[in-house]
């Protein structure tokens, strides 16, 4: 997920072996960790959502720094994030990317 949001955020970022390579500065780098620890702190508990779903509600919490539960009225919202059968909740598509770059260009959470 930090990648993801140091991309969408400009700045370049990439997997290496067993670290992240990035040119955002250093407390950038620390306050973008901070922020997904928080809100996979808040999700600790979740068990009604999909791993899939908690990396997406992770990214849309520490992207635009709200509460976890905000993101998944937001994502709900905006049907990115929903009802399963079993009443789990899951992301409606595969394309992480794409889900990322809304996310990230268009998704309002209040």
């Amino acid at each position: 997920v930090l990648v993801e949001i140091l991309r969408l955020r400009g700045f370049k970022a990439s997997y290496k072996e067993d670290y992240i390579e990035t040119n955002a500065d250093y407390d950038t780098v620390i306050a973008i960790s901070s922020s997904i620890s928080r809100c996979i702190k808040e999700l600790a508990f979740a068990r009604n959502l999909t791993t899939t779903a908690k990396r997406v509600t992770v990214f849309a919490c520490a992207y635009h720094d709200v509460s976890a539960e905000s993101a998944i009225e937001a994502l709900k919202r905006e049907n990115i994030l929903v009802e399963a059968e079993e009443g789990s909740l899951q992301v409606s598509t595969s394309d992480l990317e794409k889900i990322y770059g809304f996310i990230a260009r268009e998704l309002i959470i209040e």
